[in-house]
């Protein structure tokens, strides 16, 4: 469990006790701002995953870590949300970061696995409701989906976390939702 459901998990607690106890409104308000923050913390969560993935795979190619730094100072750092079209659902322009052959070869297991084609999706909508909720003040911001509905997302689009690794590093996939 990640701390994404972690958190899940907590709301969900929070949300049957005040139930319990009848505090609707109270229900109400603990519930827009637990939207919000399970909100960030699976776009934070799925931000940290592909730049360590990043750094990870970097790390395979070298031990020079003057190369790692650079890349962590120069490709990494306070880049991450240059890497994808938010407004797209597919992640093309992410993929061919990593050259031509590798756009086209990951293409293809996109092409083949429609999990993986929404699990892309679900990842890039994680990562624009994030920019909309920050850019359009994020107190007043008004979260459409549901705690269960984030989970659900923030799960199925850890399977692209997972198979970007298996494709990068060679590495077995593991379902984690399962």
């Amino acid at each position: 469990m990640d701390t994404v459901e972690f958190l899940y998990q907590e709301a969900s607690e929070l949300d049957s006790f005040l139930m319990s106890q009848g505090e609707f409104s109270l229900r109400m308000s603990a519930d827009a701002n637990l939207r919000k923050s399970m909100l960030l913390a699976s776009a934070s969560y799925l931000e940290k995953q592909i730049c360590d993935l990043i750094i990870e795979y970097v790390r395979t190619r070298t031990t020079d870590e003057k190369i790692v730094s650079f890349v962590n100072g120069k490709a990494i750092s306070r880049q991450y949300h240059t890497y994808f079209n938010w407004n797209e659902h597919r992640c093309n322009s992410f993929l061919a970061l990593f050259g031509s052959e590798f756009k086209k070869a990951f293409g293809t297991r996109i092409n083949q696995n429609t999990e993986l084609m929404e699990a892309i999706s679900l990842f890039l909508e994680i990562g624009r409701e994030r920019n909309r909720m920050v850019h359009q003040d994020f107190g007043s911001y008004t979260l459409e989906k549901t705690l269960e509905e984030i989970n659900t997302s923030h799960r199925k689009a850890k399977l692209f976390i997972s198979e970007l690794r298996a494709a990068l590093l060679g590495s077995t996939v593991i379902n984690e939702n399962a």
